[in-house]
């Protein structure tokens, strides 16, 4: 960089991992293939310093694969944001969540090894991919439960276009349907999608619609259900070890527009989610509680879609085509960022809001998500809790 470059002397020949700590305790994490008098294939990766600041944003992009969405990320104060391959794992990337257990974690969907697509838990500084599905039917999208151990993904398991949420472990065992494509009691016909774990583990919001001939315009629409959800831990039930309902289905929302691509709030109970309006996507916040309004919070002529909210709860994160000032001429899908303005624990805004990535036409960006902290991390950094 501008400042020189490092050197790497007496180094083993092998596979070695190289950490560099600046002044400022901001870290970079690299791991080298170092052959006799030569070191190679040096890949750093913005890490986080004593402070346990990630400061980091995952996304997908079309930008170095035309055609297919590979995963990238970009520091949350902007720069330039960098391809991140996911070891053994290739294809088209079309769901991606950041592990809360270990923030060098990824869950993304891949077509990779089969056309229906397949979960996968990739870790980007190990270097190791772990496939947990081999279903051979179409995945929609997966998230990790906060401790790291299970997993839930919407899938089509009898290919009829409608997806059930499942709950598992990471191995594939204590596999349990949560909510599936038919109510055995009102044979209502759903498609769920897009599962999303709570903070603390003790429920999923999904969106749903209903398919059957008896639905309301309303309900054909996708809207949230928050699902309370339990690990059972006695020994003595079969069900142990296994991820169950806790109580009823909660709607959260009831829309003529679809309501997707839902994320929670860690500072309160508020989900945040893309609706389609007026043909545009905007998005929009609601509380995790029966009865309550959503919010809109995006009201512009743009496409605005796939929130992320950081994990201190003062900033979202979000893919948008706005021209915002002039520096998007393109109208491309690309990742903005910006300042909640609360009123007590709801987002009645958003403000200083910038443009992270700029590409060019043709290489969409989706789903940009924040990459958690390690576990506990906290730190005050020009006055915000990062």
């Amino acid at each position: 960089n501008s400042a020189g470059f490092y050197r790497l002397d007496n180094v083993a020949v092998g596979t070695q991992d190289v950490v560099s700590i600046s002044p400022e305790g901001v870290s970079l994490f690299g791991r080298t293939s170092v052959r006799a008098g030569e070191v190679s294939n040096l890949d750093l990766i913005y890490g986080f310093g004593p402070d346990g600041d990630r400061s980091e944003i995952g996304f997908l992009t079309r930008f170095f694969t035309p055609g297919n969405s590979s995963f990238a990320t970009i520091n949350s104060r902007g720069g330039d944001f960098r391809l991140r391959p996911l070891s053994q794992l290739g294809g088209n990337l079309r769901s991606l969540h950041w592990s809360r257990a270990n923030t060098d974690e990824v869950l993304v969907v891949s077509d990779f090894e089969s056309p229906s697509g397949e979960v996968y838990l990739s870790n980007i500084r190990n270097s190791t991919t772990r496939r947990l599905t081999s279903n051979g039917v179409a995945e929609d999208s997966a998230d990790l439960s906060p401790d790291g151990e299970r997993f839930v993904y919407a899938i089509d398991s009898d290919s009829n276009g409608r997806f059930e949420i499942v709950a598992s472990r990471l191995d594939g065992s204590n596999a349990v349907v949560l909510v599936p494509d038919m109510d055995t009691g009102t044979t209502r016909l759903r498609d769920s999608r897009d599962p999303v774990w709570s903070p603390d583990g003790t429920s999923i919001v999904f969106s749903s619609r209903r398919l059957d001939a008896g639905a309301s315009a309303f309900e054909t629409s996708f809207n949230l259900i928050l699902l309370p959800v339990v690990t059972v831990i006695d020994p003595g039930d079969s069900r142990f070890n296994s991820v169950v309902a806790s109580g009823a289905p909660v709607l959260l929302t009831l829309n003529i527009a679809d309501d997707r691509r839902s994320a929670w709030d860690p500072l309160g109970g508020n989900i945040y989610f893309d609706r389609a309006v007026a043909s545009r996507n905007q998005l929009f916040t609601v509380a995790v509680s029966p009865g309550s309004q959503a919010l809109q919070i995006t009201n512009d002529l743009f496409f605005n879609t796939s929130p992320s909210i950081s994990f201190e709860g003062t900033r979202i994160a979000w893919v948008s085509t706005s021209t915002l000032a002039g520096s998007n001429p393109d109208a491309e899908a690309e990742v903005f960022i910006g300042q909640f303005s609360r009123t007590g624990d709801r987002v009645t805004g958003i403000t200083s809001i910038s443009q992270l990535t700029r590409t060019p036409a043709g290489s969409a960006i989706s789903l940009a998500r924040f990459r958690s902290p390690p576990p506990g991390a906290s730190s005050l950094i020009d006055g915000i809790v990062r």
